[in-house]
């Protein structure tokens, strides 16, 4: 992996983390109003799961390909 592939999958994966964190928060401030209706709730949990999951998923890809490409720059630095 070049550095502007991992400075991109290493972005990207922040990115997707990001947009995790801000799924959550959203569907505990919609679950905290007292104004919003149940369906209003369900919906606003279910779009959060729905989004919140592959977030996760692709940001745990992206970040450990990261990961894995400084280990293995790191260790063969270390043995030449």
């Amino acid at each position: 992996m070049s550095p502007i592939e991992g400075i991109a999958k290493g972005a990207a994966g922040l990115g997707q983390v990001a947009m995790a964190i801000n799924s959550v928060r959203s569907m505990i401030n919609t679950l905290s109003d007292d104004s919003a209706s149940l369906g209003e709730k369900i919906t606003a949990s279910f779009m959060a799961i729905s989004m919140t999951i592959p977030s996760v998923i692709g940001a745990y890809k992206n970040l450990s390909s990261v990961i894995n490409a400084v280990a293995t720059a790191i260790n063969a630095q270390t043995i030449s």
